[in-house]
């Protein structure tokens, strides 16, 4: 169930853009085509017009499940204390209500109980809760058409509503301005009904992704595209302690906005060594060439370091730390999801890092340090960034927008360094016979002097992004 697979709901029946389709009195889940994502197991579908948000919360669950609307604004609120909330409790007279989160949950009176269209169902192994909530209402937090929103989603174990833990509480931002105006997606995104391209959409709808609905768009799988990110890390992580395993997942965020990710190499990169994945989000998961080089980490003279000196396959493994400077310094260059630094290639003594794979002081976690002391490292060798963490694991979420990244890179201003998207260099003619991949791109053979190298594909620069993020709010707790 990861997001980039999911497809949002097919239309419902009726006129699909009538004389008001963007609210009506009622509705069917199916008829919401935006979504907000708060992790892989729960997903806001949803529709905002004539001063409702219809919405659909369905969640990976068998307890309760929650919806909340903390303080607006882009550096406020957040969090749950003050928030109010939609909750869905299986099993109760009244299952879907409205709660004050100002201390603990407490039921608000009779008198603010205003949701329509209210409806708690359990399917498989998915708890749907379905409502209509008046965006602006006396003595509550507005849930604004045009600004930035704080969403809040929570879900329990059970379905006694009490505390549900670190890990089941979820934060993404959000405008609803930045959505598609109903009728203006050929794809009918925010209309109630069939597709206007027909079932040749397919997911693209309400997504952005129109290349074969000959939308103004044209937005292809691996495209990078602005991001809110929210990220909940403890601020004081403490020691560290047992391995918690993030393979094929967010591990940190760099201080650059750019995600660290932990998922296995693809061995295609663009000049910065980054690329993007099909949620759309441009990450890091080899030493990123460019925004260390801007932040004074001695680098390799090329960027293409990783390549063979022929240029025709993936340079073995045992040999990729050879191609930095054995000595350097490094800063804090991101933060992983449980709150501990994250350096690159260089340790306190200005010595190089190797991993615990070559013999290097490195632990498991790709991380080194008593107590608060300890950090991570991306290394020039596998597996070159963390791949488990030894904290508690803040949670991860994420809003995606139709916006798609400028070819050209992003400059970024991190507290007080201008970091530059530097200029692409031309991409190295390809010479070498190659077999294409399903997705079209082309795959090289693997070295044969080290078995554990690699193929990597040739691709299109993606772009020098420095930040492929519209906003990435990190939130120390």
């Amino acid at each position: 169930m990861a997001p980039e697979d999911e497809t949002p709901a097919s239309g419902g029946g009726g006129d699909p853009c009538g004389a008001n389709p963007c609210a009506a009195s009622s509705f069917s889940c199916s008829d919401l085509k935006q979504k907000l994502v708060f992790d892989p197991k729960a997903t806001l579908h949803y529709k905002v017009g004539d001063g409702v948000l219809h919405g659909c919360l369905e969640v990976e669950n068998d307890g309760w499940i929650g919806f909340g609307v903390s303080v607006p604004g882009a550096t406020s609120g957040g969090f749950m204390n003050g928030a109010d909330a939609i909750i869905g409790v299986p099993g109760d007279d009244k299952p879907v209500q409205k709660y004050d989160l100002t201390f603990s949950p407490a039921l608000m009176p009779d008198a603010q109980q205003t949701l329509e269209d209210v409806d708690l169902v359990q399917d498989g192994d998915m708890m749907i809760m379905k409502f209509t909530k008046m965006l602006v209402e006396d003595g509550e937090n507005s849930i604004l058409e045009v600004g930035l929103n704080n969403f809040i989603h929570a879900r329990g174990g059970s379905t006694l509503l009490a505390y549900h833990g670190f890990t089941s509480k979820f934060i993404v931002p959000k405008d609803f301005s930045e959505d598609p105006a109903c009728g203006a997606d050929p794809c009918g995104a925010g209309c109630g009904g069939a597709d206007a391209c027909g079932a040749g959409c397919g997911p693209g709808c309400g997504s952005g992704r129109r290349t074969e609905c000959g939308g103004s768009t044209n937005i292809d799988t691996y495209d990078a595209m602005y991001h809110h990110y929210t990220m909940m890390i403890p601020q004081a992580p403490g020691a560290p302690g047992d391995a918690t395993p993030i393979t094929h997942d967010v591990v940190g965020i760099m201080t650059n906005g750019v995600l660290l990710d932990s998922h296995s190499q693809t061995w295609a990169y663009d000049m910065c060594n980054g690329h993007s994945d099909k949620k759309d989000q441009y990450h890091y998961h080899i030493p990123p060439i460019c925004y260390l080089k801007s932040m004074g980490v001695p680098t390799p003279a090329s960027d293409r370091w990783w390549i063979n000196d022929a240029g025709t396959e993936v340079r073995p493994y045992s040999k990729m730390s050879a191609q930095f400077p054995k000595t350097g310094l490094s800063p804090v260059v991101g933060f992983a999801r449980d709150g501990f630094p994250i350096y690159a290639l260089y340790g306190p003594d200005g010595q190089m890092v190797r991993s615990a794979t070559y013999e290097g002081d490195l632990d498991e976690c790709n991380g080194k340090g008593e107590g608060s002391d300890y950090a991570y490292y991306i290394t020039a060798e596998p597996p070159f960034v963390p791949t488990c963490l030894r904290g508690t694991v803040g949670n991860f979420a994420f809003a995606t927008s139709d916006k798609k990244c400028p070819g050209s890179g992003i400059t970024n201003s991190i507290s007080g360094v201008t970091t530059v998207a530097p200029v692409p260099a031309p991409a190295t003619p390809d010479t070498t016979p190659a077999d294409p991949t399903d997705d079209g791109r082309t795959v090289f053979t693997p070295s044969d002097d080290d078995d554990q190298s690699a193929a990597f594909a040739k691709v299109p620069l993606l772009s020098a992004l420095i930040s492929a993020a519209l906003a990435a709010v990190v939130f120390f707790i």
